[in-house]
């Protein structure tokens, strides 16, 4: 079971998250984001902490890219990367979603798209 808390900061809003994330949280979570970038003006931050979350799976990467990009059209800036678990950076990779987190490499090489599918047993061509 995940917990959430949001506190209002100078620069805007920490979303701080915690536990394990699942499916029935899902919706929770996104109506507390969707809220949140609601109050969010355009020159404030949304921090996004899940320091704290030992496990995270698909509904919750989608959640996070979604918020970035209606966040986007807002002109909103959000920031998962600086207080990201690694459990939630190894969801994004294992899911294949880490084109979405370019922050996640800086500085880094980035795999090959290659090597991300054949460590995940899928192929060029779309089999296994």
């Amino acid at each position: 079971m995940a917990h959430i808390s949001v506190d209002k900061t100078p620069r805007g809003f920490r979303i701080i998250l915690g536990g394990d994330i699942s499916l029935r949280d899902a919706a929770g979570i996104f109506a507390e984001f969707h809220e949140v970038l609601k109050q969010t003006g355009r020159d404030e931050t949304i921090l996004v902490d899940t320091g704290s979350v030992t496990a995270a799976g698909l509904p919750f990467v989608q959640i996070l890219i979604i918020l970035q990009r209606e966040a986007f059209v807002r002109g909103v800036a959000v920031d998962f990367i600086s207080l990201m678990s690694p459990a939630v950076h190894e969801a994004i990779i294992d899911l294949g979603c880490h084109q979405y987190f370019p922050e996640l490499f800086a500085g880094r090489d980035v795999p090959p798209e290659e090597d991300l599918l054949s460590l995940c047993g899928i192929s060029r061509e779309g089999g296994v």
